[in-house]
């Protein structure tokens, strides 16, 4: 046994049938092909384990030709088997499968007629497999493997069905399957060949009728032979006999199913290489095959008339010699990075000369390893007319985005997630205002939202992921306090049918908001004091023409005095208000000092008891218009006092949440008209004050960034707190917290 040592089956079913065994395994590259002991053999038996199986074959048949030779292989490929035929073999054994292969060789030494059947057998498949290699059709192959079945394995009745899904239909058979079945179709879900098929095993069925997958029962088949192939296609080879099959005869129709499926691989490969050729050559995109070497091994004529030649002219050009010398490195080592069934992408400058190249975008991507032809195939994409879109895109993303952080007003833009808007981009005006340096990603509604927001935010969100626009006044949080805003919110029209997007541009109008809310207020004050003032001037006035007692005259004439005098100290306060409201530059002094000081003006004013009480630690400072309110709330207790003894505290209190400032008296206590007005921040015709003083304190207080809160209870205190954003070296700017929409 030449290269038997790997084959320890063969070796022990000899030994079993008392047969002596000499061993020659030539090593490969060994040149001793004839083995020494080879004479002293009654057969040789050649198995694929040599280096080289059809060259010892020769060797020995030409040295021993009286000595039969067998070749005994693991499946074998029909190209060993028809070369080792013509080498010299008579007899092919398959060791993957379950005959006996004492047999064959006591066959092939006694010269009896099964080993010349086999013998003739091997030759007659040689011719098919040679008729095989030049068919170009699935239906050509299967007619020549059904022939070849018959003439050379004595299998008359044969077919080859082809799965079509729900069918095994036929596409070659026998006259003898012609004459029993017509064109039958097998079942290959119920049936004893569709089983065989799905499987994806050879089988015999000895006795067909005894079987319950049996398609037809009163089938005149009674052993039949199953060889699937090819993946799809079922070699089918019956007897009406009950009979065993020859051995030979099932590992030839396993040769011969092999040699069918490789000629069906072929004769697909180059039907796709046909279709392949034909598109390469007629597609209008610019189209290379790049082999191991670099070096163009196909183009097409798009590609030729891209670089100024013809396709003949380009094959075995090195590839990069039409890519810039800034760029061949790159596209080199995209080429190189692919791997099988990959692909890349690259951008290079390409033409036919140095001086005149476009950019281009090359896609690679490597050939299957089955395809014809090996190699990289380039595709070559001229994008002059993309990249000068690019370019002014560019320039105007550029202007856009430097439009977007430099406008003044507070930006946005923000992507719609599940109805919510979650911020993509901010503007150094939104980042400063909102305190959003570090919030790409994150909910927009966490940074502007205030604590007690009822829902009008989720209504603005969803009228935005509805795609429409608005514009609407809102209230937000900042870093200095609430702020009003006139917000417009534009939806976006994107590419990408899933995202959402929206501009959001917020335009404080917290100073217009609180002028027009003075205004208010002011307007108000002037029409019901001056209107009172003046109702009651007048009407002193017609008792003066006829008054004649001069006490009556004097009384008349100091009501219009005091009234009068009212008018000019409300446009006094107005005045006032003016000017504390737009002085916008104040310094910034210690809390303690500013109200020291102004509680120092008051203290000598006889019957009215003012005292200050401070903390000793040191205390931040504010913007010094804190002076005009607490000269305010001093005025008003003083005036409004009720009885002969007035006393006012002053009381400065500095906690975590900030610094109040007290201001205690024991008055009548401020009215519950005037306290509601003050509240709300507006006036009505039932809820309105008895001047701007209030009003005045209100309004610095709430620029200063402040609350007011206004205490009835055996007098009146008013207390200003001033969190700690106000408390900074520059002033507040927040607008009215008592204010709600």
């Amino acid at each position: 046994m030449v290269g038997g040592s790997q084959h320890s089956r063969l070796i022990e079913q000899l030994e079993a049938a008392n047969q002596q065994v000499l061993l020659a395994d030539p090593a490969a590259g060994d040149q001793r092909y004839v083995p020494d002991n080879v004479d002293r053999a009654d057969c040789v038996v050649v198995t694929d384990a040599c280096a080289d199986v059809v060259r010892t074959i020769e060797s020995i048949h030409k040295q021993s030709p009286q000595i039969p030779i067998v070749l005994a292989a693991d499946n074998a490929d029909t190209a060993l088997v028809t070369k080792a035929v013509r080498a010299g073999v008579v007899d092919y054994v398959n060791c993957a499968g379950s005959e006996s292969i004492v047999s064959r060789i006591r066959a092939a030494v006694n010269d009896v007629s099964p080993a010349k059947e086999r013998e003739r057998a091997l030759s007659k498949l040689y011719d098919a497999a040679q008729r095989l290699l030049l068919a170009t059709d699935p239906e050509t192959i299967a007619s020549i493997t059904v022939g070849a079945a018959s003439d050379a394995l004595d299998l008359s009745i044969t077919g080859v069905y082809r799965d079509e899904g729900d069918a095994l239909v036929p596409i070659a058979q026998t006259e003898e399957v012609d004459k029993l079945f017509g064109d039958i179709v097998l079942d290959p879900n119920s049936s004893l060949a569709g089983e065989s098929f799905r499987r994806g095993e050879t089988r015999v069925i000895e006795d067909v009728r005894t079987h319950e997958d049996t398609q037809n029962p009163e089938t005149p088949i009674r052993t039949e032979l199953h060889v699937p192939f090819a993946d799809e296609y079922l070699l089918v080879s019956g007897s009406t006999e009950r009979r065993q099959f020859d051995e030979y005869q099932i590992d030839f129709a396993e040769l011969l199913a092999t040699t069918a499926e490789a000629a069906i691989r072929r004769a697909r490969r180059d039907a796709e290489l046909e279709q392949y050729e034909t598109v390469f050559r007629t597609i209008d995109e610019r189209v290379c095959v790049i082999g191991a070497d670099r070096t163009i091994r196909m183009a097409n004529e798009a590609l030729a008339r891209f670089l100024d030649t013809d396709p003949a002219s380009l094959v075995g050009r090195p590839a990069l010699a039409f890519v810039d010398d800034a760029d061949a490195a790159a596209v080199a080592a995209a080429v190189e990075a692919l791997e099988d069934g990959t692909s890349t992408t690259v951008e290079a400058q390409v033409g036919p000369t140095a001086g005149d190249r476009q950019p281009c975008e090359i896609d690679t991507t490597t050939l299957p390893a089955d395809a014809t032809i090996d190699g990289v195939v380039a595709a070559i994409r001229d994008i002059s007319d993309r990249k000068r879109v690019e370019s002014a895109l560019e320039q105007e993303r550029n202007r856009f985005v430097e439009l977007f952080e430099h406008v003044q007003d507070p930006l946005v833009e923000a992507e719609i997630i599940d109805g919510e808007p979650y911020i993509r981009s901010t503007n150094a005006a939104f980042r400063r205002t909102f305190g959003a340096d570090d919030a790409v990603g994150d909910r927009l509604n966490d940074y502007v939202l205030p604590p007690e927001d009822d829902g009008h935010a989720s209504a603005l969100d969803s009228r935005l992921a509805a795609g429409e626009q608005i514009e609407t006044e809102i209230k937000r949080e900042t870093d200095d306090g609430i702020r009003y805003f006139l917000f417009r919110g534009v939806p976006i029209d994107t590419v990408a049918q899933d995202t959402q997007l929206a501009f959001g541009i917020y335009t404080d109008i917290t100073e217009q908001r609180l002028r027009e809310r003075r205004l208010s207020v002011l307007n108000r004050v002037f029409r019901h004091n001056i209107r009172n003032d003046m109702n009651v001037v007048i009407g002193r006035a017609e008792y003066l023409k006829d008054a004649d007692d001069p006490e009556e005259v004097t009384t008349h004439a100091e009501s219009i005095r005091r009234n009068a005098q009212g008018i000019v100290d409300l446009a006094d306060g107005i005045h006032a208000a003016e000017q504390a409201l737009s002085a916008d530059d104040a310094p910034t002094r210690a809390i303690d000092d500013v109200v020291t000081e102004t509680v120092a003006a008051y203290s000598s004013q006889e019957g009215v008891s003012v005292s200050v009480h401070v903390p000793d630690e040191a205390l931040p400072a504010i913007d010094e218009r804190l002076q005009v309110a607490v000269e305010e709330l001093l005025e008003n207790a003083i005036e409004h006092a009720d009885r002969t003894a007035v006393s006012v505290v002053v009381t400065v209190e500095q906690t975590e949440q900030g610094v109040t400032v007290a201001v205690s008296d024991n008055g009548p206590g401020i009215p519950t008209a005037e306290r509601t007005a003050i509240k709300s921040g507006m006036e009505t015709s039932l809820d309105h004050g008895s001047g701007v003083g209030l009003w005045l304190v209100r309004w610095i207080t709430t620029a200063l960034g402040g609350e007011v809160e206004v205490a009835v209870d055996n007098g009146t205190t008013v207390s200003l707190t001033f969190p700690p954003t106000a408390l900074q070296s520059r002033p507040g700017r927040c607008p009215d917290r008592d204010d709600r929409e």
